[in-house]
This record gives structure tokens, C-alpha cells and sequence, in this order.
């Protein structure tokens, strides 16, 4: 039989088998048989069993049992002779046969018990590590993903104070801190702070116990990103003032390991939106970059021409127009800002309003230069941004072109009739560097079937995959292979050099090319 209710707590199924097993040892060797808790409240015992011998002060033959776990105290069983078996007779032996079995089971019920509590455990650890990825899974902001967390891991495990502490450029950085309403004492943070930087600095958990009223329990575990440490968790004073558990750890250790997982999303969120954001702005500097440059090239009475500008994936500094200075004189210029980016942007469209503002009627191409630089100096002096300019004035009139160079590459000019080109380079420095420079100018005349091409450094400086440079001589072939075509052609067979010399290779500067081709 099995008494009703108890201090010793037996599941149905253990009760069952040990009435079982008692019944038939007791049958089989003559003797009844009753399990007690160590108060000799009846567990489990047989039909013929006198309960009521457990009151008299002198009991019946005994042998206690251990159960599972120190802190559990015995149970106890007794026996008794049944039918002809002599009083006590023998008892010795079904005691211990009857013990051995009942040991036996009861092992295998504590060992039930014990995975059934490991299971409950971590059904308790994935419950809030679900709860936390569904609070969490929308959330980019770095200090409520730790809020979040850390609240959860302070209720979970119940302690009184808990902090989460993240490495930043200045060191250790405490993004959030959080007290159980449940705790009853002010812990200063100070106390875990060496806790947390010893856990940083070797990447393993630490568990303190508690050692006074004023120095609790501590648990710390890294966060972890891959195999870096970004910071740790830290939890201080359990609420049953007990010491940190295993399962604690591993709680807290999963709880870190999701704050690590959300935390990284976050900056790699906040840098793909920087990254998002600064491609539309460079896309918009861009077009508005385009939209400075003229949308077709004039019309001369004496000159074929033809333009192109092509921008690389970044926002350049490449600039070519035309000001019509009187009825027959033109000024055109050719630019490249040092650099790439939203700065050269910037000044690009500073100096073609500089370049525009003095290219005057009666005014010289090293004049043009001389007044710009001082006034881009202005700009660029602070930053040492530069511009290279090939500036020239052409007379429709003369056929002629005035022209000064400040550091660009030299005109190209191919002279048909004798086979040979010129370098346009008479002029001096870079704009936008030292004030008050002066530019040495010259001036060629255009014959029929002459050639001059302007280019910035794009396209000399063109590269394949192996480093190879596609250099002025290889443009200079191209302009002279197709010199008698017009200029639009010229412009697209030397393009075309350019690409094929590429090889597919990526574009890594502006292309920018004017071909005038004399009549």
C-alpha cells in the first residue's frame, strides 16, 4: 500500500514499483515490509505490514536508505515475519535484498528527477532567449538591445543589480545598468568593474561568491563577437542570496551571445545606412557635377569639334567648357581637381564659376590663370587642394589658339602637313596652391587637317589589372592612326584605344577628352 500524503515527495510511478517489488519480496521470503521517511511516516509498504508496530518503542528490523543528494535525509525500512518464518529470523537478509532493490529504483528515480529538472532548466533558458529575440529582433539601437537584455537576464536569474559594459574608443563604456524591484540592497558598480575588465581582457566568465553583507555574488561573462571580446554582462546579488549556479552561467552566457549577435547587426545596420547614404549623396554630387558641363560643344566656323566626359564610379574633379568671349573669339578650358570625393567636387564647380568670372573679352590665357589662381587660393589655401588647367583663348579670326598650362597634361596638337606634333605646355603651376604665381603663355596656328586634343589624366593614366599604364604614347599612336578622320571619329577611336588597352579593367579616374579638328 502507499500512504496518501507525506514529507517525501514520490511520483505515482516510483510508488507503484516499489509496492510491487516490496509485495513480492515479502512473498517470497515470508516477511512484511513497510518504507518510512525518517519521522516513520509510512511510504509504501505490504498488505500484512502492522503499521501500527511503527508507534511502539521498540521497533522492528531496520535498515535505512540513502536518497539522492546530501541534504535529503533517509528513508527507512523496517520488516517483520509473516506465517511459520520464527520472530526476526532471517530478517537480516530480506533486509538487504529488499534495501538492494529499492536502492535501485530510487537511483533511477533521483537520476529522472535530476534531467527532468536539467530539461525544465533549459526549456526556462531557450523561453527567454526567445523572448529576447522577439523583443530584440527589430531593434538597431546598441543601448535598448543591451536595456532589453540585460533586463531580462536580471528577472531570469534574479539578482539585485546587473550592468552591461561594451568596449568603445575611450575604453569601457557602461551603456546600461538595472535593479531587481524585488532587491533589497544598493550595490555600487564599482565593485564589478574589475570584475568586467578582467572578463574583457581574457575573454572568460568569472563567479565570485558571496563573501559579506557588503560584497555580494558576482557573475560575469564576455559578449562576444565571433572570437572578439566587445564587452561583458555582469550580474551582482542573487535574490536567495545563494551562490551563482552552472545553469546561471549558461543562461547568462546564451543571454551574452544573442547581445553580441544584435549588437553587431546594429553597427553593421548603422554602417550599410552611412555607406546608403553617403552613395546617394555622391550620386546626387554627381549629377549635379554633370550637369556643370556642357550638354554639346560649339560651333566653329574653322573648327570640327567634338567632346567627351566620362565619371569614374567616385565623384571626381574633371571640368571642360566653353565662354564665348566677342563674336569670333572663344575661351576653352580643360580642369582636373586633385583628388576625388564630395571635396573636389566642390571645388571643381568653385573654379569653373572662378574660370567663367575671368575669361573676358581682350583678356589672355595666362592672364585668365593668373587672376584664378589667387582667387581659388582663397579657397583651397586652408586644405592644399589643387587644380591643373590647360586654359586657351582661340580666334576663330586667326585660326590661332593663345594658350598657357597650369600643370596639366600638355595639349596634344598633330600637324598634318609636317607630320609631327607639338606639346602645348608653356605655362607654370598648379592653381590654387601659392598666390600671386605668373604663367607663361604662346599661341599656335591651326592648318587645314590639324589635330589638337585636350585630356585630363585619365586617360594616360589608364591601367589594366596588371599595372600597366596606358601613357601619352600609346594616345598619341591613336591621334595619328586616325588624324584624317573627323573629329567625332578621332574622339571615339581614341576612347575605344582606351577601353581595349583596359581589358576590362575598372575605370579608377574621370575620362575627359576635346578634339578640334581644323578645316
Amino acid at each position: 500500500m502507499a500512504a496518501p500524503g507525506n514529507s517525501v515527495m514520490l511520483s505515482s510511478l516510483l510508488r507503484k514499483q516499489l509496492s510491487s517489488f516490496l509485495n513480492i519480496v515479502g512473498m517470497q521470503q515470508c516477511a512484511a515490509l513497510c518504507l518510512t521517511d525518517d519521522a516513520l511516516a509510512p511510504l509504501v509498504w505490504t498488505q500484512s505490514f502492522p503499521t501500527e508496530v511503527l508507534q511502539r518503542q521498540t521497533l522492528p528490523a531496520e535498515r535505512r536508505l540513502k536518497q539522492s543528494g546530501n541534504q535529503r535525509p533517509p528513508l527507512r525500512l523496517f520488516a517483520v515475519p509473516v506465517g511459520d518464518r520464527p520472530d526476526g529470523q532471517g530478517l537480516t537478509g530480506v533486509l538487504e535484498l529488499a534495501a538492494e532493490g529499492l536502492q535501485h529504483f530510487l537511483k533511477n528515480e533521483a537520476e529522472i528527477q535530476k534531467l527532468s529538472e536539467e530539461l525544465l532548466e533549459r526549456y526556462q533558458e531557450l523561453h527567454v532567449l526567445y523572448d529576447v529575440i522577439d523583443d530584440v529582433s527589430a531593434v538597431f539601437d546598441e543601448n535598448e538591445i543591451c536595456r532589453i537584455i540585460l533586463s531580462k537576464a536580471v528577472n531570469s536569474i534574479g539578482v539585485d543589480f546587473g550592468m552591461v559594459v561594451l568596449k568603445g574608443d575611450a575604453g569601457e563604456e557602461v551603456r546600461c545598468k538595472e535593479s531587481n524591484r524585488q532587491g533589497t540592497r544598493a550595490y555600487n558598480e564599482d565593485d564589478g568593474r574589475s570584475c568586467v575588465r578582467d572578463v574583457i581582457a581574457t575573454g572568460k566568465h568569472i563567479v565570485l561568491e558571496r563573501k559579506s553583507e557588503t560584497i555580494p555574488s558576482v557573475l560575469a561573462v564576455p559578449i562576444k563577437v565571433e572570437s572578439a571580446t566587445i564587452g561583458a554582462v555582469l550580474l551582482m546579488a542573487k535574490l536567495d542570496e545563494g551562490m551563482f549556479t552552472s545553469g546561471d552561467r549558461i543562461s547568462l552566457t546564451a543571454l551574452a551571445g544573442y547581445l553580441g549577435v544584435a549588437v553587431n547587426t546594429a553597427r553593421l545596420v548603422a554602417e550599410a545606412r552611412d555607406v546608403e547614404r553617403l552613395r546617394n549623396e555622391i550620386e546626387f554630387a554627381r549629377q549635379i557635377q554633370q550637369s556643370l558641363l556642357p550638354d554639346r560643344v560649339p560651333t566653329f566656323a574653322r573648327l570640327d569639334a567634338a567632346a567627351a566626359c566620362l565619371p569614374s564610379e567616385r565623384v571626381g574633379g574633371d571640368l571642360f567648357g566653353f565662354v564665348r568671349l566677342d563674336a569670333r573669339t572663344w575661351a576653352l578650358a580643360v580642369a582636373d581637381v586633385a583628388g576625388h570625393g564630395l571635396g573636389a567636387a566642390f571645388i571643381m564647380a568653385s573654379l569653373r564659376s572662378i574660370l567663367r568670372s575671368e575669361a573676358k573679352p581682350g583678356i589672355s590665357a595666362a592672364n585668365i590663370l593668373k587672376n584664378s589662381n589667387n582667387l581659388l587660393n582663397e579657397d583651397t589655401q586652408k586644405n592644399d587642394v589643387f587644380a591643373t588647367v590647360f586654359m586657351g583663348v582661340y580666334s576663330e579670326e586667326t585660326n590661332s589658339i593663345n594658350y598657357s598650362n597650369a600643370g596639366h597634361p600638355p595639349g596634344l596638337l598633330w600637324k598634318a602637313g609636317e607630320g609631327r606634333f607639338c606639346d602645348l605646355d608653356r605655362g607654370g603651376v598648379v592653381l590654387g596652391l601659392f598666390e600671386n604665381e605668373t604663367y607663361e603663355e604662346d599661341t599656335v596656328r591651326l592648318d587645314p587637317g590639324d589635330v589638337f586634343v585636350l585630356y585630363t589624366d585619365g586617360i594616360p593614366e589608364a591601367k589594366r589589372d596588371d599595372g600597366v599604364m596606358y601613357e601619352q604614347h600609346r594616345l598619341r599612336e591613336a591621334i595619328r592612326t586616325h588624324a584624317a578622320m573627323p573629329a567625332g571619329d578621332i574622339l571615339k577611336a581614341i576612347l575605344e584605344s582606351v577601353e581595349f588597352f583596359r581589358d576590362g579593367a575598372r575605370q579608377r579616374d574621370d575620362v575627359t577628352i576635346l578634339v578640334f579638328k581644323s578645316r
